[in-house]
């Protein structure tokens, strides 16, 4: 009993030509709406969404129903015994699926549908099932053949005895690049195979409905007809021509445009091609062997739609060669003196549809004709740049004469956001002359927000050690702070705005040897030292720092050599010993103004290589994220806002990073050029405006000082004349700036004008 189950293989396929050219009118993308809310579309949008939509229902033809028709086939038919030795491109693959009753196949990928699928048959039920997954978990469909029950051999459901042989298919495909919904009818007329295929299917991502009325003679010749109704368009392909191993053609007809065409579709290879007269000529789309849709407007434009089966009806997939957007990947923000070359070029990146990049398209940079600006070569404020092949293209840029901020666009024709890049002139008056100081002159400790000054001036002629001292400017005479009783020296760690002074007793030993001995207060630069309470548990205790409350924190080492970290409410409080993180040793070094701790720790016996934190004295201290790969993560400041800078470093190199709080994943922030060797570079402070200051390392041994202001970074040598500076060490909410020299002397300050 022969079957020619093969015939509906075409008469399916051949709705899908039919629609591939004929799908006219829009679904809306990512939307689906009814039929009566849709609107139709004109011009090459039209004909785009047709190509597409056409291309989409040959796969769902070809893939779904059709397979149940070859799966159903007897097994001594000729269609079924010829197509088994054809590479079928759009099907899962003949030689994957039994026959045998009751005996489903193993799970094999389908590239064409995105899908994993078996088929297997119980009685005279044929069931194919779909999954998104390959352990088969996530269902993502079924197309259910069921055969007649007058069958003569249970172990092949295709053993009809009368005729017409009626076949049902109930197709519900939810995932996958097709899905699809609906039912048919399949009626044998005899066992030479000859039938009919009736019935109304969805393609349910964008709500293209198709009605068959097809058959096939016992020859394998294909007639009948195909109606599309979607977005107010009706589609009509007639004349239905050819045989199932070659190529089918027909005749198109698409209401209200109008326009007609024909079109010729192949089962075997999968091909596709149409050719409809829009009205202002033809307009062709031609499948390749990549599911690629090639479309050649009548107004001479071109179209490649990459992936044409998972896009929608307007998007279409991935549009190579055609610009989608432009974006600003390189050389912004940045800043440059006034009338000095910005130190990166601008880069823009041109992108398709989907992220590809393309290559060849004209880029147009433009800089404002007046007021802050920059030119390109020749002195042009516009001028254009062609993209490689990785869509990239770039030109270099020169500050004007006038500070301030400006912006370059960077455009391409047909895309209508442009590319913004943010340039910034930077006049070259800034800053006052650099005040230097060599270790023979003094060596300051830290500068709070009303300009005054603590440190150290070098030993007298008397004594070994260094004389801690106060100053009221950068310019004012030196005022000697008194030593607490005891102790041979002090030490100066912390200084707040109200000129209170934390640090930390030295006992000279007989042998000449120095040690910490206990944590000292000044109320004033004038006053008289006291001594702040400890543990009695501790040998030794440090105070690191005082905020404007009063709030000192600080150290201590026990008799076991553990670290206690230390609290002070205030200066005559007995101190809490602040919770710890296990198997560490914590030593804070910094209380902010609203109350939260910095402290570096370590497993060994050197604390600084990560950072502990503890929003309150009474929290419980965590540990800040780390960039991929960091061994160190060292926090060097907190401003009132709670946002933290430093670094991370790994085996190769060290990284200046932000945390916008202490929950938060670091951001790198930007360099104004390239570093030249590990080390030296890092975020060392930020004031109250969030302006940081570090350094970047310059193959030297050292560092060059850089600020980040407003979303931009700059060499502090720039804005000095290029006066050589060495990292920068702190910035006051007044944006005075201390740092590390080089070159004959070891510290400077910087005052903007």
């Amino acid at each position: 009993m022969k079957k020619i189950f093969r015939i509906d293989r075409i008469i399916y396929v051949l709705v899908s030509i039919v629609l591939s050219f004929l799908l006219i009118s829009g679904c809306k993308k990512n939307n689906p709406i009814t039929p009566s809310e849709q609107t139709l579309l004109q011009g090459n949008q039209a004909f785009h969404a047709s190509a597409v939509a056409g291309y989409q229902t040959v796969g769902a033809g070809a893939s779904y129903p059709l397979r149940a028709l070859q799966l159903s086939s007897p097994t001594g038919s000729p269609i079924h015994t010829s197509l088994s030795t054809k590479n079928l491109l759009h099907s899962i693959g003949s030689n994957l699926y039994k026959r045998n009753s009751n005996q489903a196949d193993s799970i094999v990928f389908v590239p064409y549908l995105n899908l994993y699928g078996k088929a297997g048959f119980s009685g005279n039920i044929l069931l194919m099932s779909f999954y998104n997954d390959a352990a088969g978990t996530q269902s993502a469909g079924t197309v259910k053949a069921t055969l007649p029950t007058d069958i003569s051999n249970i172990s092949d459901p295709t053993s009809y005895t009368s005729y017409p042989a009626n076949i049902t298919v109930e197709l519900n495909i939810t995932g996958g690049n097709l899905p699809c919904k609906g039912n048919l009818l399949i009626s044998f007329t005899g066992g030479t195979g000859a039938n009919t295929m009736t019935g109304t299917n969805t393609l349910t991502r964008d709500i293209v409905v198709f009605t068959l009325k097809l058959a096939l003679d016992d020859h394998l010749n294909a007639t009948g007809s195909i109606t599309i109704t979607e977005s107010g368009a009706t589609i009509e392909a007639t004349n239905v021509q050819g045989q199932v191993f070659g190529n089918l053609t027909c005749d198109i007809k698409i209401s209200p445009y109008g326009w007609t065409g024909t079109g010729i579709l192949n089962l075997i290879t999968g091909s596709m091609i149409a050719n409809v007269n829009t009205g202002t000529g033809i307009s062709t789309a031609t499948s390749d062997s990549l599911g690629n849709l090639n479309i050649n407007y009548a107004d001479g434009t071109k179209e490649i739609v990459v992936d044409a089966l998972g896009g929608d009806l307007i998007g279409g997939g991935t549009q190579t060669g055609v610009p989608d957007s432009i974006l600003a990947t390189s050389g912004t923000p940045q800043s440059a003196l006034v009338s000095t070359a910005f130190a990166s070029p601008l880069m823009a990146t041109v992108q398709d549809k989907k992220g590809n990049p393309v290559s060849g398209v004209t880029v147009t940079f433009t800089a404002p004709e007046s007021g802050q600006s920059g030119t390109f070569a020749g002195g042009v404020t516009t001028k254009t740049a062609t993209t490689d092949a990785t869509g990239e293209a770039q030109i270099s840029i020169t500050a004007n004469s006038t500070p301030g901020d400006f912006q370059v666009t960077a455009s391409v024709t047909g895309v209508t956001t442009a590319a913004i890049f943010s340039l910034t002139n930077i006049s070259n008056a800034g800053y006052n002359t650099p005040l230097l100081y060599t270790s023979s002159q003094r060596t300051i400790v830290t500068i709070n927000n009303n300009g005054h000054l603590i440190g150290y001036l070098p030993p007298s002629a008397n004594t070994t050690y260094t004389i801690p001292v106060y100053w009221s400017s950068p310019t004012s005479q030196p005022k000697t702070l008194q030593i607490s009783a005891g102790d041979s020296s002090d030490n100066v760690n912390g200084f707040n705005d109200n000129d209170q002074i934390v640090g930390n007793g030295y006992y000279n030993y007989p042998n000449g040897q120095q040690a910490p001995s206990n944590p000292v207060y000044w109320s004033s630069p004038t006053a008289v030292p006291t001594k702040l309470a400890v543990p009695v548990n501790l040998q030794f205790a440090i105070a690191t720092s005082i905020n404007n409350s009063g709030q000192i924190v600080g150290w201590g080492v026990t008799s076991t050599n553990s670290i206690a970290p230390l609290y002070w409410s205030s200066p005559t409080d007995i101190p809490q010993v602040l919770q710890t993180i296990a198997s560490t040793r914590i030593a804070p070094n910094f209380i902010g103004s609203n109350g939260n701790i910095l402290a570096g720790f370590s497993s060994s016996q050197d604390y600084g290589n990560n950072i502990a934190f503890w929003s309150s004295h009474t929290a419980q201290p965590v540990v800040l994220k780390g960039l991929t790969g960091s061994v160190i993560i060292s926090p060097l400041s907190i401003n009132a806002a709670g946002v933290i800078v430093g670094y991370c470093q790994d085996s190769k190199s060290q990284t200046p990073v932000t945390w916008a709080n202490v929950n938060a994943t670091p951001q790198i922030l930007p360099l104004p050029y390239a570093p030249s060797a590990l080390g030296s570079t890092y975020a060392a402070s930020i004031n109250t405006a969030g302006v940081i200051v570090g350094a970047f390392s310059n193959g030297k041994g050292g560092g060059d000082c850089t600020i980040w202001k407003n979303g931009q970074v700059t060499d502090l040598a720039v804005l000095i004349n290029n006066f050589a500076l060495g990292t920068a060490q702190l910035v006051t909410d007044q944006g005075w700036i201390l740092g590390q020299g080089y070159y004959g002397y070891n510290q400077y300050i910087l005052i903007p004008k």
